[in-house]
């Protein structure tokens, strides 16, 4: 290979570098890539309503209560990492592989919604405690969302077919990007019970509501409003543009940032990457 070649993607690969840089300084922070789109995956969009099918969900609460801490100065849950033995890990790995010998598609969508939801946030617990992340799910190698992990119905699935092929296409439900741990600090909070058919609707919708009560979800920062990224990257799901964002926020938000809600015409986004550690 010629060294005028090699001279010019040198050159190449230093102007995308400058670029980078450029947007970096511009917009206050590194560029962020879109989220995926949703695209509803046919397969898992089948119910049986009148099934008395129900799974169960008791070591995933388990552990769920042994590790989640509710009382945490910011405000936030955290999970504690460090203190899973070996044994707990064990149990994890035995409920994520009991979940997945279950077909979905037996239950009611009620029941699917809880049983979606807690597959993705114990398929992600599990990956961290695999990978042992310093400080920031971005320190996993591989493609943690993309990576075929699951087995369904003899269906190779992803975290990222979990939450964009079934949860955001077939529920239409905003809410649910609340209930999604993605084990980080700037998104939802971990609850330290698992989602069962009873109790999906009521903890979700309490989800949103503590996500929206706190600063990570939506604030006023000196007259400017700053929202979650969620409402950036996911703005399609919540009514396709700003003021069906804003239309959404509104009843969760504290009285206090109604003014601003009202009267902005764009917002600042933020998210912290930090693992949802202690």
């Amino acid at each position: 290979m010629g060294s005028s070649y090699k001279s010019r993607i040198r050159v190449r690969k230093s102007f995308i570098s400058f670029l980078l840089v450029f947007v970096w300084l511009q917009v206050g922070q590194a560029p962020v890539l879109a989220a995926p789109k949703a695209k509803q995956i046919d397969f898992w969009n089948d119910s049986e309503e009148e099934s008395g099918l129900k799974i169960d969900y008791s070591a995933w609460d388990s552990l769920l209560k042994k590790f989640v801490i509710t009382d945490h100065p910011s405000r936030l849950n955290r999970f504690d990492y460090e203190s899973v033995s070996e044994g707990d890990k064990l149990a994890l790995d035995g409920f994520v592989d009991y979940i997945q010998k279950m077909d979905p598609r037996q239950l009611t969508k009620q029941r699917q919604k809880a049983y979606w939801l807690n597959l993705f946030n114990a398929g992600l617990i599990q990956q961290v405690l695999k990978s042992e992340p310093e400080d920031s799910i971005k320190d996993i190698s591989g493609n943690l969302w993309k990576r075929k992990r699951f087995y369904i119905a003899m269906q190779k699935m992803s975290l990222d077919d979990v939450e964009h092929g079934v949860l955001r296409p077939i529920f239409k439900d905003p809410r649910i990007h609340f209930s999604l741990v993605a084990g980080t600090v700037g998104s939802a909070n971990i609850l330290p019970v698992a989602f069962t058919g009873d109790n999906v609707e009521q903890l979700i919708e309490e989800n949103t509501k503590e996500f929206l009560s706190h600063s990570r979800g939506v604030r006023n920062d000196n007259g400017k409003l700053v929202l979650s990224r969620i409402f950036n990257w996911y703005q399609a799901d919540f009514g396709g543009n700003f003021e069906g964002v804003k239309s959404f926020i509104k009843p969760y938000a504290p009285q206090s940032l109604a003014p601003i809600l009202i009267d902005a015409r764009k917002a600042k986004y933020q998210y912290d990457w930090s693992l949802n550690k202690p």
